[in-house]
């Protein structure tokens, strides 16, 4: 679900993650590869009805969102998968 607003708001609605991880996800996704100001990408206005995207670009923008996600989790939780790799014979 996409919403009327700017890139950056697609991808982070509540403003969780910098700068830096959001572009490197646009970036590793080939999204906008055209617009090569970075600034101009996150700003990246989407239109009413989304009109202004391709369905891949709707799809990718998504993928983003969910990408993004997972990263942060797997570093809050590296330590953790971590230990349980250094120790297979524990289950839990």
């Amino acid at each position: 679900m996409l919403i009327e607003s700017n890139l950056r708001d697609n991808i982070d609605p509540l403003n969780i993650y910098t700068y830096k991880e959001i572009l490197n996800i646009i970036n590793d996704l080939c999204l906008f590869k055209n617009i090569t100001d970075e600034n101009k990408k996150l700003n990246f206005e989407i239109k009413e009805n989304r009109k202004n995207l391709s369905s891949g670009e709707k799809k990718l923008i998504c993928f983003a969102r969910t990408i993004i996600k997972k990263i942060k989790y797997q570093k809050k939780f590296y330590p953790v998968s971590k230990f349980f790799a250094v120790h297979p014979h524990i289950n839990v």
